[in-house]
């Protein structure tokens, strides 16, 4: 807690002197663009750890009160902490010679009188002053983050009710976008509320407010100098800082120095995106003013609305200021030699901080953190130099865990010898963790998708050193880079590497493409899977939501040059964009709408919006199929459309299902199921005739181990058998356990389904234990015979 202490009080006592030094330089150094900078780095400052410390002697007077706190009214000897003083579990360190006292079931046996703390001395220190300013710290974070909370959800609220821009407003954005360099133009949207201009992007990527009463009454020009404003914060990235501001005014809600810096960053911004305003449209600064001018009025005839976190082309109480300026125009950029001057000026404050006392030799972190070490080597038992070997903490399902995986996981390579050695700084207690490792020309530790998990899982301590040791065998490698149309490279593509049957494929490996547009896939053996005399063929699928998809039709075609030299182009295609009505014409919200082909090829998927809006892109040109269904309200809708352009303002509106009777459902594995009947397979637009359809997953379907299950998977094969109704599914499923070993309790699953990213079919190996196996044959005893 002390050294907590001294951090936070460190941070807040250079960026103090750091907030008065920016505030004494901007009166020599009109430099609008520098200052601001500045001004971040104050805010930065409260949260950045320091690289070293500046060693001061403070008085003992101004120490914090708990050396004082814990020296009254207590014995000499050491107390536990005290987040740990709890009536049943108090406790001294004895002296030698003195018996060892123990808490008692009820309470605290008593103690010696040497030993003995009073209830007085426990309350002053679980009261004492750092626990108080901690309760009060958190009291006050929890008070403005809910302020921040409401504020954000009403504005929210009336962000659902705007209407997009006019076409000629659009036009006018991205003419001035592209002339500022903006590399994506934010959509631009109206509202009949009394908001200044402003760009808001809480929640999703920037877009431009306009009061449409407003924007009205102006010019041409004058709205483009206003466009140009907003622009320009987007440009400058402004809205990055009112995250900033966000998270320091409510962690560091006590600091003056964090307002302060909050309300001269805005002003600060304004300057910069007015002067940029002028150099995009020269010689209107009369326009502009006036339009300012105009903004002012029009607010102060209406009730305003508050807008939380603004970035807007109006700031209270700057108007006149801004006129000035706009009358004595001058650059307000950041060129190499002020820059160099801010860096020089910020590095010191950044990494520096006030130390009471000297460190403590040794890292202690380092040495308590558990380390893995061990030996990578192929199936021959020779060593693989420059193998990664990575390991997730805790463990978990490596097979899924890729750049894009929000799960922790640390990487190292190994040396010459194959020797590797990874320390897990964070973790502070017994942790099973996961590893894999992977090398070109050698199959990942994890194995493949359709096989089952096969990850080593290792148990960690901290202050230990643990032994693990990988093979790895034969297999292929492939590597290239995905690029769009003009040749930019396109990331977070998703990759997905199958085994191509006649009639099925099966999972082979799944990754992500890096910021460069580069990928690896390691897991297709050296020669094709096969299935008896059916050949598979390696098939990869490259999948993007803003394009067309594309795809390998079999690596095993491909020269082994070629396959780790790829360039996997993806067409831009087009897009369709509209609304998603109920029967009864109202928007339906969180419904996934997918477009496809008659053969379910070249689909793409997306959720409708707060206002039933979605847009689906990068779609191949010709016939498709609009598909929705709505499960909550049993309501669907499939409509052809021919796509050779894109499709706006389209209204799609749902249609009721009619289901003759209710489907029985039957309870298995906590998942309720019923037979698919040709009524359920048109209802829920499944490819099978005969299965297990889920019409309910359960609240604990995933400790099964076959993925996140939902309403209107099916399942269809268990082990290397076809399923026809619920009762097969049990039936089956008995019988697979019967003639597994006892040691395995897993069985093969094959189900349907459907999500976001694909249409398809799931092989995976479902984890039972005996209790599970018994209601399964007390379940099967109640089913009706076939």
């Amino acid at each position: 807690m002390h050294d907590f202490w001294q951090i936070i009080v460190s941070n807040a006592l250079v960026a103090t002197a750091l907030a008065i030094g920016t505030a004494l330089l901007s009166r020599a150094w009109k430099n609008p663009a520098a200052i601001h900078l500045l001004w971040v780095v104050v805010l930065l400052k409260l949260f950045t750890p320091p690289l070293f410390t500046a060693e001061l002697s403070i008085p003992a007077g101004w120490r914090l009160a708990t050396e004082r706190s814990n020296a009254s009214n207590e014995s000499p000897r050491a107390l536990t902490a005290a987040s740990d003083l709890s009536p049943t579990a108090l406790a001294t360190t004895p002296s030698p010679g003195e018996p060892s006292h123990m808490a008692t079931a009820n309470g605290v046996k008593p103690l010696g009188r040497d030993q003995s703390l009073s209830t007085a001395a426990i309350a002053r220190r679980v009261w004492s002053l750092p626990n108080l300013l901690v309760a009060i710290w958190i009291s006050g974070a929890v008070g403005v983050s809910i302020w921040f909370t409401i504020r954000i959800r009403q504005f929210a609220s009336l962000l659902d009710r705007m209407e997009p821009a006019p076409d000629d407003v659009v036009s006018l954005t991205r003419r001035l976008g592209k002339q500022l360099g903006l590399g994506r133009i934010p959509s631009v949207w109206m509202t009949t509320s009394a908001v200044p201009p402003l760009v808001w992007s809480i929640g999703g990527r920037p877009r431009i407010v306009l009061p449409s009463e407003l924007f009205a009454r102006l010019t041409t020009d004058a709205q483009s100098a206003i466009l140009a404003h907003e622009l320009a914060h987007i440009r400058r990235r402004d809205y990055l800082v009112r995250l900033l501001e966000l998270a320091a005014t409510t962690l560091f809600w006590w600091h003056p120095v964090v307002w302060w810096a909050c309300s001269q960053l805005r002003e600060l911004e304004e300057q910069c995106c007015d002067s940029r305003v002028l150099e995009l449209v020269p010689h209107q600064a009369r326009t502009y003013a006036t339009a300012l001018v105009e903004t002012l009025e029009f607010l102060s005839a209406h009730p305003c609305v508050v807008v939380p976190l603004p970035t807007a082309a109006y700031s209270n109480g700057s108007l006149s200021r801004r006129i000035v300026m706009l009358a004595q125009f001058r650059t307000n950029r950041l060129n190499v030699r002020s820059a160099s001057l801010v860096a020089a000026l910020v590095a010191l404050p950044l990494a520096v901080a006030i130390a009471e006392a000297p460190p403590k030799s040794g890292d202690s972190a380092q040495q308590t953190a558990p380390v893995l070490q061990g030996r990578v080597t192929n199936d021959a038992g020779e060593p693989l130099a420059d193998a990664r070997v990575r390991v997730a903490i805790p463990a978990t399902d490596m097979r899924f865990v890729d750049s894009s995986s929000d799960h922790k996981f640390l990487e190292t390579k190994t040396d010459a010898t194959g020797a590797y050695k990874l320390a897990l700084p964070d973790v502070k207690q017994p942790t099973t963790v996961s590893l894999d490792a992977m090398q070109p020309g050698y199959r990942r530790l994890v194995g493949t998708l359709f096989g089952g998990p096969e990850a080593k899982r290792i148990e960690v301590t901290p202050g230990t050193v643990t032994e693990a040791s990988l093979a790895l065998v034969p297999a292929l490698y492939l590597k290239g880079v995905v690029v769009d149309e003009q040749g930019k490279p396109v990331p977070r593509v998703k990759i997905g590497a199958n085994a191509k049957y006649a009639r099925s494929s099966g999972g082979v490996e799944r990754t992500v493409s890096n910021p460069d547009g580069s990928f690896e896939l390691f897991n297709y053996a050296k020669q094709p899977f096969a299935r008896g005399d059916d050949v598979a063929k390696g098939a990869v699928y490259f999948f993007h939501p803003d394009f067309v998809r594309s795809q390998i039709d079999d690596v095993y075609a491909l020269a082994k040059d070629q396959r780790e030299t790829l360039r996997i182009v993806l067409p831009t295609g087009h897009q369709i964009a509209g609304t998603l009505l109920d029967v009864a014409g109202q928007p339906v919200s969180g419904v996934m709408v997918k477009a496809t082909r008659e053969n379910g090829r070249d689909r793409k998927a997306t959720m409708t919006d707060a206002g039933g809006k979605f847009v689906l892109r990068g779609l191949a040109a010709g016939p498709s199929i609009l598909r929705a269904h709505a499960l909550k309200l049993k309501q669907k809708v499939k409509l052809p459309i021919a796509l050779d352009s894109d499709k706006q303002n389209l209204v799609v509106r749902l249609q009721a299902i009619s289901l003759p009777v209710q489907p029985p459902t039957v309870a298995v594995l906590g998942m309720q199921l019923t037979d698919i009947t040709p009524e359920l397979k048109n209802a829920y637009d499944l490819y099978n005739d005969q299965g297990a359809l889920i019409l309910d997953p359960g609240k604990n379907s995933e400790r099964l181990g076959i993925g996140k299950l939902a309403e209107g998977y099916n399942f269809w094969m268990v082990g290397e058998q076809q399923i026809g109704s619920v009762r097969e599914f049990v039936e089956q499923i008995l019988a697979e356990a019967a003639a597994q070993p006892d040691d395995d309790d897993s069985i093969r699953v094959v189900y349907n389904f459907s999500t976001l990213d694909m249409d398809g079919s799931n092989t995976q190996h479902m984890r039972l234990t005996k209790q599970d196996l018994d209601d399964l044959r007390a379940t099967l005893v109640k089913l009706p015979s076939d």
